[in-house]
């Protein structure tokens, strides 16, 4: 029993110290009003992190046309000041391949907000909470690599408020674009 305590303490202990290191790491949240009800929060997430929702949530359910409605609202509402944080800079510090390559980087080219195409990626079980993801800007990269700003937004159906602004970068191999040649013989 006594060697079954040492080993939760010794467990407990390790714990305490990598959440303290974790919450010692470079603050990478904006918080910004949000229809004086509260505060949304821009995050800057580093290339192909998965996102942060709960492995719970479901997939292939949309908004319908009236919460889409509030959602660009919403989107139009915060982009002027997410405009504003999303730099060169911040893009850069994401950024974990071509680093090379993104010495060039001086201008994120936003869409405009109501240009802006949303997708629904996931949703809560109870369908309330949806995770809507956009293409933004394309990055620089190196041969065979396509490499995009991406924005993620957490919507609440039931208030009609984005929670959340994720800025992430996706990366994909590009396909050979030459067609491949069969041999018969």
């Amino acid at each position: 029993m006594r060697r079954y305590l040492k080993i939760l303490m010794f467990t407990l202990l390790w714990g305490s110290v990598l959440t303290l290191l974790g919450s010692m790491t470079l603050d990478k949240t904006i918080s910004l009003p949000s229809h004086g009800k509260g505060i949304i929060q821009i995050e800057f997430l580093p290339e192909m992190d998965p996102l942060p929702i709960p492995q719970t949530w479901e997939h292939q359910v949309d908004l319908s046309n009236e919460q889409k409605k509030k959602f660009e609202d919403e989107w139009l509402h915060h982009f002027g000041t997410l405009e504003e944080n999303v730099t060169p800079a911040s893009v850069t510090n994401i950024s974990r391949w071509s680093r090379d390559a993104m010495k060039s980087y001086r201008y994120v080219t936003l869409p405009k907000p109501e240009k802006t195409l949303w997708q629904t990626t996931a949703h809560d079980p109870a369908k309330n909470i949806f995770l809507r993801t956009a293409f933004l800007d394309t990055l620089p990269t190196e041969q065979g690599m396509r490499r995009n700003l991406t924005a993620g937004a957490v919507f609440d159906t039931r208030t009609g408020q984005i929670l959340s602004i994720l800025v992430t970068i996706r990366s994909e191999l590009e396909h050979e674009t030459q067609p491949q040649k069969r041999w018969f013989f």
